[in-house]
């Protein structure tokens, strides 16, 4: 009796891993499509940059194109960049980083740790293991013996996803200058600059 219970648990136990898998498989997939489809996306205006100065412009932004040098397991390649006076917002695979300026030549930098599994993803990925790089750049820790304040969170930009001995200590200085509700605005602006990027691309490529 105690067999034919036991059998069917297992049954169960085995399908409901499956489907789990199945359904992880399936939405990582379907973001590294999103990932190629952004990229193309970007490389789009990259090749068309001149025809789209102006409607950058409209947008509030001046751009730029970057080259980046590859390595070992990546080939060269280039950015697009919007910035206006006190931000500025890095395209690749989509969004990749954000720049803004906090006070007198301060700024605080995101972008995607490298320590991410899986770097296609948008900066924006809201995941508890996804990692946010978060860096105070500030003549104020420039001094001898010092460093950039720099954490890793989770996009609430609260909870740490590194710990060392320091990080409370960088977190201190980091919120000083920005607030947690601020870096969740910022990292909101960026995904709602990049859909518009999405946007216009459709409306020029019916």
């Amino acid at each position: 009796m105690k067999k034919r219970i036991f059998k069917p648990i297992i049954f169960i136990f085995i399908s409901i891993i499956i489907i789990s898998l199945t359904k992880f498989a399936y939405n990582i997939n379907k973001l590294d499509n999103l990932a190629k489809s952004r990229a193309g996306i970007i490389q789009y205006f990259v090749t068309n940059i001149d025809k789209y100065k102006r409607e950058f412009e409209k947008m509030g932004y001046e751009s730029k194109i970057e080259y980046k040098k590859g390595n070992e397991y990546n080939s060269d390649y280039e950015i697009l960049i919007l910035s206006n006076k006190s931000r500025s917002f890095t395209f690749y695979r989509g969004l990749e980083s954000i720049n803004t300026k906090v006070a007198n030549k301060t700024y605080v930098n995101l972008k995607k740790s490298w320590r991410n599994s899986n770097n296609n993803l948008p900066l924006y990925y809201d995941d508890n293991s996804y990692r946010v790089e978060v860096t105070l750049l500030s003549p104020e820790y420039q001094g001898e013996h010092q460093y950039d304040p720099y954490n890793e969170y989770k996009i609430n930009f609260e909870d740490f996803l590194i710990i060392w001995d320091g990080e409370m200590e960088d977190d201190y200085k980091i919120k000083k200058y920005i607030s947690a509700q601020e870096l969740r605005k910022l990292l909101n602006d960026g995904k709602e600059l990049e859909d518009n990027l999405v946007k216009l691309y459709d409306e020029r490529n019916k």
